[in-house]
């Protein structure tokens, strides 16, 4: 949803070693891969969410429920990336920094803009109470109990609770120990899924639920990067599999495609889906994630209210949130970004490189 794929320069202290020189350059696979990935979530959305929300409304002939692990390839993508991104960190500020201004102004944007919509469509099953709006400029609201402008938002919190992990692991020194805190944590997401007694909130802090896919992504930058042998990464692979197989038999099928893709980038066989339509799409899927469904959905309703097609109106949807999300990276991402960039030295301003 946030991450980009950054050039890897040299780490400082608590990093792991450099990556070698032919490891440093962009994966434009993944730009492309984050708009495959936005584009599942969104069919996901328009064609089953959609008729839970406006049940009298009809439905798309051929409804797209697999789109919904979309958000599981982009946790895989924010695992490798994440990684890659510490590996150049200088300073934990210098990475807080970069992920705030990743994060929270399109997101700010994002509330505002979906709040308006909504009270402008009317549609009342989509709205929030004003509470519950200013809890949502925190990111964090689900833990206090309190609705999402955009029902998106639940992905955000465990992207950052990632962040917050890692940085730990980063700053503890403890990057080298990768490979094993992540056999540890594909335990605990096997013990949170069969002992239905330890505590949740525990859990969901330690994002025991999500982190099979995370780690997919880890693991093949660790591989990427020399840091595991081939059999090493097989077999770190193969406990992730089984793990999110033991935990849901449907995980089986999401976490082994999401493997498969990203054994195909290692390998260099996707280089021919880096093409300028899903690499744009990849350029505004965190703004076009966090804009389309509610704001779709109220634009969906609109049309069929006034006799339009359902297959008319989710294409005039789909076109909004496009162009929205396009306005909201060029306005509100971008200059955020460069604008946190601007005034510091270039050795600080490393971590915040899109």
């Amino acid at each position: 949803m946030t991450d980009h794929d950054p050039i890897i320069t040299t780490p400082a202290a608590g990093a792991v070693p450099a990556p070698a020189p032919h490891m440093t350059t962009r994966l434009p696979e993944l730009d492309a891969l984050r708009g495959v990935a936005v584009l599942m979530v969104l069919a996901f959305h328009y064609t089953v969410q959609f008729t839970v929300f406006f049940p009298e409304r009809a439905a798309l002939s051929v409804p797209v429920a697999w789109g919904e692990d979309g958000v599981q390839l982009f946790f895989a993508i924010s695992g490798f990336v994440i990684l890659m991104t510490l590996d150049r960190t200088e300073r934990a500020r210098d990475f807080l920094r970069a992920r705030f201004a990743r994060l929270f102004p399109a997101y700010w944007t994002a509330i505002a803009i979906t709040t308006l919509v909504v009270a402008l469509a009317g549609t009342d099953r989509l709205a929030v109470p004003p509470a519950a709006a200013l809890a949502n400029l925190t990111m964090l609201h689900g833990w206090f109990g309190y609705p999402s402008v955009d029902g998106v938002y639940w992905s955000l919190m465990v992207e950052l609770c990632f962040y917050a992990i890692m940085l730990a692991i980063w700053h503890f020194r403890l990057m080298r120990w990768v490979p094993v805190i992540l056999c540890g944590w594909l335990g605990l997401h096997l013990a949170w899924a069969h002992v239905p007694d330890l505590p949740w909130i525990i859990g969901n802090l330690l994002i025991v639920e999500h982190i099979p896919y995370f780690a997919i992504g880890m693991t093949f930058y660790l591989l990427r990067t020399a840091r595991v042998t081939p059999i090493q990464a097989a077999a770190l692979l193969l406990l992730t599999l089984g793990s999110a197989a033991l935990a849901a038999p449907r995980a089986l099928y999401v976490a082994g495609a999401i493997i498969a893709t990203f054994a195909a980038v290692h390998a260099g066989a996707l280089r021919w889906i880096s093409v300028r339509p899903l690499l744009w799409l990849g350029a505004i899927s965190y703004p076009l994630y966090l804009l389309h469904q509610h704001i779709g959905f109220a634009i969906m309703d609109g049309l069929q209210a006034q006799g339009w097609g359902a297959p008319v109106a989710a294409l005039a949807a789909t076109i909004t949130v496009l162009i929205l999300a396009d306005i909201v990276m060029r306005l509100v991402e971008r200059p955020a970004l460069a604008l946190l960039k601007r005034p510091w030295p270039r050795a600080q301003r490393a971590a915040l490189t899109p």
